[in-house]
């Protein structure tokens, strides 16, 4: 503490000592002397406190009980009291947030003491309107005095608020963030967001888990063998496709190539487009467009096949195609003959039918 002293009477040498805390929230009296001094009295002390700006808080009961002990007991030496005391401020209530999308679990060890890495749920996918989060927000407390009649303001109370990102409404009146799209809820930064998008940063593996989802996807790497990506929306792979399980709704966008070792199929219920495929079969419900060759695979195709790169080759494979089918280069001599199979698709003959008997019902 701070402290000041004044001295009364150089013959008893007694003195008043006031000592001020820093944040001047409390003054403390504190009197010293071999001798009573009769100078030392109620108003002497009241007058010090005012010199020094103190005026509130005043405990007069506790000054005149410290003077009644320095008058009765002249043995001792020292005597002190809290002679004022501020108001404390009163804390205000720290706001809440309830995230309302449990987290996944971690993975769980089974008898043997495996792990199925592969099928682990690893993302939240919402829906509109669906509520992500609930926010009570803060309430301010309410300032206090010190001894100097100052207002001492309360601490700020913790607000845990945060950012409504990307397809996510805040609705101040409720306190809640609600998706405004179906897609992958996020929790990142401070921020909550939705992607109708589910995004891959990496490869598809043992990292990553199998992945299944019923929006888009998008991969930035590789699909690794003996991992599973199935979607209802599109898929797009920013590497190479490895992996035999692979399905998608709608179209498929291989950066790079396929090549699954003819261990399995892979199906898309739209287009799919690819540099090159290599030792894998197809099913492609819409057309194939392929930049560079179709090697040693399988492709049954309900559309168009088009191989689009100047000396595009088609050789050692299998095609069954609903529509046209156009390459530079067919059959390789090191390779097996090239089979291609051309007809017309069974929906056709159901359009048939079908307009056949509207026009019969017409007439």
């Amino acid at each position: 503490m701070d402290q000041e002293s004044v001295e009364f009477g150089e013959r008893i040498h007694s003195e008043v000592t006031l000592a001020v805390s820093p944040d001047y929230m409390e003054a403390r009296v504190i009197l010293r002397g071999q001798y009573y001094d009769p100078r030392i009295d109620y108003n002497a002390i009241i007058e010090r406190l005012d010199a020094q700006g103190i005026t509130y808080g005043l405990d007069r009961q506790a000054i005149g009980k410290l003077l009644d002990e320095y008058r009765t007991h002249p043995e001792r030496r020292a005597f002190e009291a809290v002679v004022a005391r501020g108001q404390p401020p009163a804390p205000g209530v720290d706001g809440k947030l309830e995230m309302l999308i449990e987290e996944k679990p971690p993975v769980a060890i089974d008898e043997t003491g495996k792990a199925d890495v592969r099928n682990i749920q690893r993302y939240n996918a919402v829906d509109p309107g669906q509520v992500l989060a609930r926010y009570t927000p803060p309430t301010p407390g309410t300032p206090g005095l010190n001894i100097r009649l100052e207002e001492v303001p309360p601490p700020p109370p913790f607000d845990p608020k945060i950012a409504a990102g990307d397809n996510v409404q805040f609705h101040a009146a409720t306190g809640e963030y609600r998706a405004t799209v179906h897609g992958i809820f996020v929790h990142e930064k401070n921020t909550v967001s939705v992607n109708p998008v589910l995004t891959i940063p990496g490869n598809v593996g043992l990292a990553s888990g199998n992945v299944a989802y019923d929006g888009n996807i998008r991969i930035f790497g590789n699909i690794e063998r003996g991992s599973m990506v199935s979607c209802l929306g599109d898929l797009e792979v920013g590497g190479m496709i490895e992996s035999h399980a692979v399905r998608a709704g709608g179209s498929l966008r291989v950066k790079k190539g396929i090549n699954t070792r003819r261990e399995g199929m892979v199906t898309t219920g739209g287009n799919l487009q690819a540099v090159y495929i290599e030792n894998s079969d197809l099913t492609v419900n819409g057309s194939l467009i392929v930049e560079k060759s179709v090697i040693n695979s399988k492709v049954v195709c309900d559309g168009d096949i088009a191989l689009t790169g100047r000396g595009s080759t088609i050789a050692g494979s299998e095609i069954c195609c609903f529509g046209s089918l156009a390459c530079d280069v067919m059959g390789s001599p090191v390779q097996n003959p090239v089979r291609i199979e051309l007809g017309s698709h069974s929906r056709n003959k159901a359009y048939y039918e079908q307009h056949v008997k509207e026009l019969e019902d017409v007439e």
